[in-house]
């Protein structure tokens, strides 16, 4: 079960018939931010108390997938290191009030990453620099009551993101605000101090001058100085804000894998037909667990699978075990073979070597369009 639920995160394909999670896509609709709508969700509930009761049934639904799919939580030690650091391609950030959210963050393995930066103190040129990242972090981001009885109801987020850097782990907050540099304030207070002293100078020195339109228009020029020194500091503020959301909105989107729903609806959602879920049906009860899987009757694999999904769900279950085993050969991960007595026998790689196969394969080169997802999503643990 353990390596089954590993795949469905990582390969994305939707394998609900396994993962025995049907309610949790059906209580998380009520608070998904993609399907939200406040009014209607308050009339489905009779207490505040019952939401909370609701979002906390959710959240920890949510962590139980992700603790089967091998993700462990993130410690206390690191959070709090990535709020008192920087990274070099991350941003300074301001915390919200942390009485309006919760936040669980779950991690699945470490490595070193080669990134990119550039800033006044490299006089902008680009400069490699080596940084500890997250293969895969997700986290669950629980949206509290504003005020109690208001329509702004929680709101449950999910998110996965690939190659995070730790120290930038106060970024994945979505209330959070970008806070300025000093050195961002100094190129805005610089001219704009400037400007204002200016003007001062030449009204306090006397020069001021109506005696005909030219000295009157120099004067008046000098009052409105100020003023537009003033507001063109507070405009060159609100533009670096703007632009620093708009890179923090950028970054968050290099990393992100999936979110909301499409998360949970990758993991929940049944498609039965599919032939990536037949494909890792057939692997998951070839393989068994083991590292060194043995051969398998084809015709007990059929069976076995058939009855399982009989076992499960109350209707009559058909699963095509060639097709699946057809697109398990085309990956490179199993082998079918011939016996003597004129039976078939399947054997497939072990996970580790299953995992190698699926880091490098391009599904550009194959028919096979349901497996379009694994490039993107599939890391080792």
């Amino acid at each position: 079960m353990w390596c089954l639920c590993t795949l469905q995160i990582r390969l994305t394909v939707q394998v609900n018939v396994i993962t025995n999670f049907f309610q949790l896509q059906e209580d998380y609709t009520t608070f998904s931010p993609d399907r939200y709508e406040d009014a209607e969700v308050l009339k489905s509930m009779k207490s505040d108390d019952e939401v909370e009761q609701k979002c906390e049934l959710v959240r920890s639904k949510m962590k139980q997938v992700l603790r089967q799919a091998g993700y462990t939580k993130v410690t206390k030690e690191q959070t709090a290191m990535a709020i008192a650091t920087k990274g070099k391609g991350g941003l300074l950030i301001s915390q919200p009030d942390p009485g309006t959210y919760t936040i669980s963050m779950y991690q699945r393995g470490i490595r070193k990453v080669t990134r990119q930066y550039s800033s006044w103190k490299t006089l902008w040129r680009q400069t490699d620099y080596e940084a500890n990242a997250y293969v895969r972090i997700a986290y669950i981001f629980h949206h509290t009551w504003v005020s109690k009885g208001t329509i702004k109801a929680p709101r449950i987020y999910l998110r996965l993101l690939k190659d995070y850097d730790m120290a930038d782990l106060d970024m994945l907050i979505p209330s959070c605000k970008v806070k300025l540099s000093i050195y961002d304030y100094l190129m805005i207070l610089g001219p704009t101090l400037f400007g204002v002293a200016s003007a001062i100078y030449h009204l306090a020195f006397g020069h001021l001058n109506f005696s005909n339109i030219t000295s009157a228009a120099t004067t008046l020029s000098l009052v409105v100085a100020p003023l537009y020194a003033g507001l063109e500091g507070y405009l060159s503020y609100k533009k670096k804000e703007k632009e620093y959301e708009q890179q923090k909105s950028v970054y968050m989107m290099y990393h992100l894998c999936d979110n909301n729903g499409g998360v949970l609806a990758s993991m929940l959602e049944g498609a039965s037909n599919q032939d990536a879920n037949e494909a890792l049906l057939a692997y998951w009860w070839a393989c068994d667990g083991a590292e060194i899987p043995k051969q398998v009757p084809v015709l007990d694999l059929d069976n076995n699978i058939k009855a399982y999904l009989q076992g499960i769900i109350p209707y009559k279950v058909t699963f095509n075990t060639d097709e699946a085993l057809r697109q398990l050969v085309k990956m490179g991960i199993a082998e079918i073979i011939d016996m003597e007595d004129g039976s078939t026998r399947v054997k497939v790689k072990g996970f580790s070597e299953v995992l190698d196969v699926f880091d490098t394969w391009d599904p550009n080169k194959s028919s096979m369009i349901s497996w379009v997802p694994l490039t993107s999503s599939i890391m080792r643990t």
